[in-house]
């Protein structure tokens, strides 16, 4: 987490690898998914000639995304609390933002609702909903509301 914050990398933020000099870990698979997990990366190489810890800091676009996408499921749960709904409650989602960031929205729909249990993604504002908030994504801002189904 340090080394995030030093580099100014959420923890929500996926990175391609980790490299570790210390390969007692190798082959263990149940282990090593666990530790891409906790640390957020895709990858776990082993190198017994280098450094102890290597994050790999090279953000794809991809990984760019997808980190984007995570921040916006983190508020709209957030919103989820604020309109006190049960984790069961199904929601609309409704989404004002910049094409870019749309488009990226659009693109990633399907993950974004199962992470957030909407059955509904709808690209405007309302008025009518029980929680919202405006947020900055990178170098956009982005309103979000939710509605309980």
């Amino acid at each position: 987490l340090a080394f995030r914050a030093e580099n100014k990398l959420k923890v929500r933020q996926p990175l391609a690898s980790i490299t570790l000099s210390d390969d007692s870990l190798s082959g263990k698979t149940d282990l090593l998914d666990v530790l891409a997990a906790e640390v957020n990366v895709r990858r776990v190489f082993f190198d017994k000639n280098g450094e102890e810890v290597v994050l790999d800091l090279n953000l794809t676009k991809e990984l760019k995304e997808e980190g984007m996408v995570r921040e916006l499921a983190r508020t709209i749960q957030g919103l989820r609390a604020d309109a006190k709904y049960k984790m069961s409650d199904e929601i609309v989602l409704m989404v004002q933002a910049p094409d870019v960031l749309g488009n990226l929205i659009q693109r990633y729909s399907i993950q974004l609702k199962r992470m957030v249990n909407a059955k509904e993604l709808k690209m405007t504002r309302s008025h009518k909903i029980d929680a919202s908030k405006e947020i900055k994504i990178g170098d956009y801002k982005v309103w979000l509301g939710v509605r309980k189904i």
